[in-house]
């Protein structure tokens, strides 16, 4: 058989979820390459993925390089010669039919060595088609897009920069084609898809008699976790206990400020996030991002009732039917629908039960896998 040859690049180190299940999807319809990824050094990543190689742009990181490290520069300086050189070499071996390109965020602010690099490394392959997968925007709120020039003016450049260098984009979330108009000609919609026999209802370990009400992410401002502080403080019920699920910058703050309340602080591996789900009731999104948050549409697939601030993904949760919805940044919303969702386990397992039929309809692994490969399929045909 033949293999259709995909050249993938990401800026993060290749997450155990949309990484590993795309590439192994796609391995099962006929495609190979080459994985480029940064690389967390104190994390344990893969050399292979299915049929494709992966190769880290970290200076300690030895496993797997074609290009030596200058010696004598800074870490971000000697990272982006090598994801430079490192194209450079791959793109003469590999031919690819796609180059796609996943999660570029905060183009103008944070990856302007990386982007240059890239365009400078494949500016021998003009007439491959580049695809950019596209989550939206760190760190900026959606709630003040319309109102911030500065943040408008960010998004046009953003914009700019997608028309020029992008044979398709694909949209993560449909708010995006508001913010993005003129991205829409080339813009396609290709929604989280999730393993829905990894994440699936289980019954419910007999951990408390207490309802549990669990944050899951990282422990940071964007993600909302004052709000979801605010909100522990303002339930005061007896019969409610809080999981803090993550690390981050901020984990200091929860400690200090939840001090005395009943909150428990995990930090688990990704593989354990279905028993996570599995001993939850309910699971509060307070996020301030645009881009879809994979929490929400893991715990939707295992049947729990969502808290999720309003804005970015909206299209997926209808309030008091798969879940549950508040304004971003209003703690005493959150404690009211906490209050809400602890006292009715009616409506907890009624929302369970339609989020994850929706989950299972229009949000699956496989589907996503098709979809990106026809994607493929028609810039190549």
């Amino acid at each position: 058989m033949k293999f259709k040859r995909l050249f993938y690049l990401t800026f993060r180190g290749p997450p155990p979820g949309f990484t590993h299940g795309l590439i192994i999807g796609l391995s099962k319809k006929g495609w190979s390459g080459v994985i480029i990824s940064d690389r967390i050094d104190h994390m344990d990543y893969p050399l292979s993925f299915g049929n494709f190689k992966v190769l880290y742009t970290s200076p300690s990181y030895e496993g797997g390089s074609l290009i030596k490290y200058p010696s004598l520069m800074n870490d971000a300086l000697r990272r982006e010669i090598f994801r430079r050189e490192l194209i450079k070499v791959l793109s003469n071996d590999i031919e690819p039919d796609i180059i796609f390109i996943d999660g570029p965020i905060g183009v103008l602010f944070t990856q302007i060595p990386a982007f240059f690099s890239i365009l400078g490394s494949l500016s021998m392959h003009k007439l491959k088609p580049i695809v950019i997968r596209f989550l939206g925007l760190n760190s900026l709120y959606t709630v003040y897009w319309e109102k911030n020039k500065a943040i408008r003016f960010y998004y046009r450049m953003e914009e700019i920069f997608q028309q020029q260098m992008a044979t398709k984009t694909v949209f993560l979330n449909k708010l995006l084609f508001k913010i993005f108009p003129r991205l829409s000609y080339k813009a396609v919609y290709i929604p989280i898809g999730i393993d829905i026999q990894v994440f699936s209802p289980m019954p419910r370990p007999i951990t408390s008699s207490k309802v549990i009400v669990s944050f899951v992410g990282r422990l940071s401002k964007e993600n909302g976790i004052h709000t979801f502080i605010e909100a522990v403080k303002k339930v005061k019920k007896d019969n409610v206990k809080f999981l803090v699920v993550g690390s981050g910058p901020l984990e200091y703050l929860v400690m200090r400020e939840l001090k005395g309340f009943d909150v428990q602080i995990l930090s688990v591996a990704y593989r354990d996030m279905p028993q996570i789900y599995a001993i939850s009731d309910v699971v509060v999104s307070p996020t301030f991002l645009e881009w879809p948050s994979t929490v929400t549409y893991e715990a939707m697939a295992c049947g729990k009732c969502v808290i999720k601030s309003k804005g970015g993904i909206d299209e997926i949760i209808t309030d008091g039917v798969n879940g549950l919805l508040f304004k971003p940044g209003n703690a005493e919303e959150l404690a009211e629908k906490i209050r809400i969702a602890s006292q009715d386990e009616h409506l907890r397992r009624c929302c369970g039960e339609n989020a994850r039929t929706l989950i299972v309809k229009k949000y699956n692994r496989e589907l996503e896998v098709s979809r990106y490969d026809s994607l493929f399929l028609s810039l190549i045909s």
